[in-house]
């Protein structure tokens, strides 16, 4: 009986120990990584080289897979260099708004996560990261845009959840940094008077016990970056206090102005946390003050997100509240998200940044409108030009959809770690977001601009023949997200010519100013250009080089002129055609469109069975190209002709042939005797059946071919069946 009892304590003893060791990985009261996932996010490999995400003309840059946690910088000396970082130090960089390169800086210690970042009005890039075991933080510095690092310093002592602001004007405290952590049971304030070279702490809030200690730079009257706020958060993690801090002499003491309890529980409580379907979140207090000259100069922000109404039961709004007094007094809460069911919808997760030029005030949430079940969300985002008196139409700024709940990104816990906060910065015209990003099953780190316009051309290759040639592509703003500016074209080609050049020209120009708009622009081939395949380049930009987005298309330059017209004839119904000419355009949509014109088409098949095009629905989002190898499936409604001038097809010209069934065009201009063309193929005993349009058996292996032989004609396909992937080589009789 006693070693029974004895083993049913130790079993107990065992499991709580056990529930007590998870409960201080994954402490409540802490918003760090949860200890035991932290081996794993600092293993993660560094991502590779941006790409862009493009769904229906709208741009988001995967900057590749890093462990979540959003901060975003922008130099205020130049509005194309922007920086992010996330967990646990993946860092990423872009000198040209568009793509995003890596270089990682070495802190000579352990890094523990929570990335926050920020620049100084002279070009300065501060990046901070807590290191450890958690024992503070750890600032190190780059005049490059993270393209190359200076030596780390460490910045502040604490356990928990940094924050980093630098004084970007030009005023008493021009440049200094200041970061803030929770330090155990109180908060840390520390500053630097020189750069970021050193580090002293000057403050300590016994108001800090929760994580979301915030720190902010704004005026004092007309005194530039006069005014330096913190706020802390302390109470219940379901009715936290937001206690508010001013300093007027830049960092080195501060008074208390004001403790407020708006926010209350942001989704549901699971083990002390709130959880908006699983994942992990906190009514952060995030501030930010306008350093303009507008109508709002100095006013403070807080914007922060909690259920509305207030309880477990129901779902999270953003809210802004603002003060004209330091913190003081403050005004009524107005509402950001602007969906008419609010009430049924998850807005959390808010980041903000107060533009210091403009005073517009940005902010970029979380938000599951777009789905009724709510376990699935965009990123939105809004602005505010009134000092946070009302927010412009919300936009979305994401992409795609992604689950809320993401079992497979590597988070754990529950609720599920899935990072704590995202980001966004903005330069004098409009703001860069950043995220992560659930639609894949992992942590997928995303930027994109807003405001933001969309981009098309009209097709992706061309054909242009030395030594004179040009052909025309249309560039389009098809659609914009409060974008109101000018867009600036511009191109480039890939690589350029050893001989002859390829130029751009604008005939309308290369301004658009008004919405939807479209844009021609040529490329003009003069002289040998040596044959083969270039790439180029459409680029459209904002005035200061914000937003920019790219389109890529493919050039095949040939030798000679496009002088040769075939006319294909087409009989009501189905057709089986091909193609003997090399047109300028080999865009089907280009190629097509007298018969589209005319009304007459209704389908179009390529050899795999994908629907080019398909009456009365329109054109696929794939349009393709015309190839001379193969062979097209069409359908028109009474008989025609298409006419096609370009280069006639090289001769001799060699056809690729799957094992199995082709459908192969015939690309010479005269007819040839079926027996003679394919000879090769029955010599080597590949060839198996060939049928012509009509249906007929011209060859049936084994039992040879049909009295009437028949000829390969130009303009018709033809199916063809071979025993092993092999080729055939026509030439024209």
């Amino acid at each position: 009986m006693k070693l029974k009892m004895f083993l049913g304590f130790a079993l107990v003893y065992i499991i709580g120990y056990q529930t007590y060791a998870q409960y201080k990985m994954d402490d409540p009261n802490l918003d760090q990584i949860p200890q035991y996932l932290r081996e794993s996010a600092s293993s993660q490999s560094d991502a590779s080289l941006s790409s862009v995400t493009t769904i229906g003309n709208w741009d988001n840059f995967s900057l590749g897979v890093d462990f979540a946690e959003n901060n975003m910088a922008m130099n205020p000396k130049q509005p194309t260099w922007f920086f992010t970082a996330y967990n646990t130090n993946s860092t990423h960089h872009t000198e040209n708004g568009s793509d995003w390169a890596i270089n990682n800086p070495a802190f000579g210690a352990s890094m523990a996560g929570d990335p926050v970042v920020a620049y100084d009005s002279l070009g300065n890039l501060f990046y901070e990261n807590m290191y450890g075991s958690v024992l503070g933080c750890k600032v190190i510095s780059s005049v490059t845009n993270g393209a190359t690092w200076g030596v780390s310093v460490t910045a502040i002592a604490g356990n928990d959840k940094n924050w980093l602001a630098c004084d970007q004007t030009s005023g008493p405290y021009a440049n200094y940094v200041y970061t803030t952590m929770t330090n155990n049971s109180a908060g840390n304030f520390a500053r630097s008077m020189d750069h970021g070279a050193t580090f002293t702490s000057t403050f300590a809030p016994s108001t800090q016990t929760l994580p979301g200690m915030m720190v902010c730079v704004g005026p004092q009257g007309n005194v530039q970056g006069g005014a330096v706020y913190v706020v802390t958060n302390s109470g219940s993690s379901f009715s936290s206090v937001y206690t508010f801090y001013l300093s007027n002499n830049g960092g080195a003491s501060f008074t208390q102005k004001s403790s407020q309890q708006w926010s209350n529980t942001v989704g549901s409580q699971v083990g002390g946390r709130n959880s908006v379907e699983n994942m992990r979140t906190r009514p952060y207090p995030m501030i930010a003050a306008d350093n303009s000259y507008g109508a709002n100069r100095g006013k403070l922000y807080c914007v922060y997100a909690s259920n509305d109404p207030p309880g477990a039961l129901s779902k999270p709004d953003i809210f802004c509240r603002t003060s004209s007094d330091g913190g003081t007094t403050w005004g009524a809460a107005v509402k950001v998200n602007d969906d008419p069911n609010t009430q049924n919808n998850h807005q959390w997760h808010p980041g903000i940044w107060c533009d210091k030029e403009t005073g517009k005030l940005y902010v970029m949430w979380m938000d599951t409108r777009d789905t009724p079940t709510s376990d699935s969300a965009y990123i939105y985002a809004s602005y505010s030009t009134n000092g946070g008196g009302s927010f412009v139409a919300n936009q979305r700024i994401s992409n795609a959809k992604m689950k809320i709940d993401c079992s497979t990104c590597g988070g754990g816990g529950t609720p599920r770690y899935e990072g704590d906060y995202n980001g966004v910065v903005s330069n004098k015209k409009v703001s860069m977001v950043g995220w992560t990003d659930f639609r894949l099953g992992n942590f997928q780190s995303m930027t994109g601009y807003f405001p933001d316009f969309a981009l098309a051309i009209d097709h992706t290759s061309d054909t242009l023949y030395s030594p004179t040639d040009n052909t025309v592509f249309q560039v389009s703003i098809p659609q914009v997200k409060l974008y109101s500016d000018t867009v600036i074209l511009s191109a480039s080609i890939t690589p350029a010519p050893t001989t002859g050049t390829i130029t751009f020209e604008y005939p309308g120009g290369n301004v658009i100013t008004t919405y939807p708009n479209t844009k021609a622009v040529r490329l003009v081939l003069s002289g040998n250009v040596p044959n083969g395949s270039y790439s180029v380049t459409f680029i459209a930009s904002g005035p200061n080089g914000t937003p920019v987005h790219k389109r890529g298309a493919t050039i095949l330059v040939l030798t000679g002129t496009p002088s040769y017209t075939q006319n294909i004839a087409l009989n009501a119904g189905w057709n089986l055609m091909s193609f003997n000419v090399q047109p300028v355009n080999t865009n089907f949509l280009t190629i097509l469109q007298p018969l589209i014109t005319a009304g007459t088409l209704i389908k179009v098949i390529d050899e795999a069975g994908n629907i080019i095009q398909y009456f009365p629905w329109g054109w696929t989002n794939n349009i393709g190209n015309m190839a001379l190898t193969e062979g097209y499936y069409i359908k028109v409604t009474a008989p025609c002709t298409l006419s096609l001038t370009g280069v006639a097809a090289a001769s001799p010209y060699t056809i690729p042939l799957i094992n199995g069934w082709n459908i192969m065009g015939y690309p010479c201009q005269n007819p040839q005797n079926a027996l003679t063309g394919l000879q090769p193929l029955i010599t080597s005993g590949a060839l198996l059946k060939v049928f012509d349009e009509a249906g007929n058996i011209i060859q049936n292996f084994p039992w040879g071919w049909v009295n009437n032989i028949g000829n390969l004609k130009a303009g018709e396909g033809y199916y063809i069946k071979v025993n092993v992937a092999c080729s055939i080589t026509l030439s024209n009789p």
